[in-house]
């Protein structure tokens, strides 16, 4: 955010980014596969 580059600094800002978001999507992934091994299903209409 503008508010964290102008804070911390651009550079922070950038290096978290780039560490965060495949954090993100790995855990996603990741979590994912562990749902679908135990046959998980999401409830509709609540």
């Amino acid at each position: 955010t503008m508010f964290e580059a102008s804070f911390m600094g651009v550079k922070f800002t950038v290096i978290r980014l780039l560490v965060s978001l495949p954090l993100v999507i790995i855990t996603s992934v990741l979590l994912g596969n562990y749902l679908s091994k135990r046959n998980y299903k999401m409830v509709e209409g609540k």
